[in-house]
């Protein structure tokens, strides 16, 4: 006669976890829309990275993390057109470029993003997953120099972008449940998230808010492996990579071009189960 497999005890299961060696590498890509423009931008920060795994019934898990720059790194961000490309000049003929790069300028990108989900079970450690997240980033800008061709104005001063936004997630995965009493522990999950709700304000654009959440995604995958150092403690590696793609925002005259940003993350790890 089959009988049902034991179920994992909701008070051994769940754990929670620390970050403290990771690094995030951040790929950040905007389009301007009315012209054949595109920027390119690459900045390495530290990470840190906490959060927790919750058993509130067999079937029903809970899970918080929270993935934070620290001490910003900065890079540079270049802005290029197609050679040929001829650029608006005031009552003057149009400056058309000979070389590909228009700008360049410092950049700093500090980002932080934090995941409230709700994980059914949908068989045995295969779960769907669901719930919000919250995104915040800051992106400056400063340091402007132009391109051989002087075909831009530059600013002066620092630029900053800052954007919220609240995210629906709906994923699924593979999770092992438990560190305590066991040698070793496994999980994976991959997701779509969309943009619910969103403000993005720049100070190039003062009293301007930029809000529209249509056409945005967030596509990403994570996991984890570690192995047990005493009864309830486990050392491993953590991993991410995510996609996000933002699409043109305008308000009146004014243009929040096209983005794509590519997000690679991983770290060593300490999970405990008290």
């Amino acid at each position: 006669m089959a009988a049902d497999l034991p179920q994992v005890a909701p008070v051994e299961s769940g754990y929670s976890y620390f970050i403290g060696m990771a690094r995030q590498r951040l790929t950040y890509q905007e389009h301007v829309a009315t012209l054949p423009v595109r920027s390119k931008a690459v900045v390495n920060n530290p990470l840190l990275v906490s959060g927790a795994l919750y058993a509130l019934k067999p079937d029903l898990l809970f899970s918080l993390d929270n993935e934070t720059s620290f001490a910003p790194a900065s890079g540079r961000e270049h802005w290029t057109a197609p050679v040929g490309t001829p650029f608006p000049n005031g009552s003057l003929p149009a400056i058309v470029t000979t070389v590909p790069t228009i700008q360049t300028n410092g950049v700093r990108i500090s980002d932080s993003t934090t995941r409230l989900l709700a994980q059914l079970r949908w068989q045995g450690p295969w779960f769907v997953s669901t719930g919000p997240a919250f995104h915040s980033q800051s992106f400056r800008r400063f340091s402007f120099e132009a391109g051989a061709d002087q075909a831009v104005a530059t600013p002066t001063g620092t630029i900053e972008e800052t954007s919220a936004e609240v995210l629906w997630h709906l994923g699924a995965g593979y999770e092992s449940e438990r560190v305590r009493s066991v040698p070793v522990h496994l999980g994976w999950r991959a997701g779509l998230a969309v943009p619910v709700w969103r403000k993005v304000e720049n100070t190039a654009y003062p009293g301007t808010v930029f809000g529209s959440t249509r056409g945005g995604y967030d596509l990403g995958i994570e996991g984890r492996a570690s192995i047990a150092l005493i009864d309830h403690v486990h050392l491993g590696v953590w991993g991410r990579l995510q996609t996000s793609r933002r699409p043109v925002d305008r308000q009146g005259r004014l243009e929040l071009p096209r983005t794509h940003q590519g997000n690679q993350s991983i770290g060593v790890e300490l999970l405990w189960k008290l």
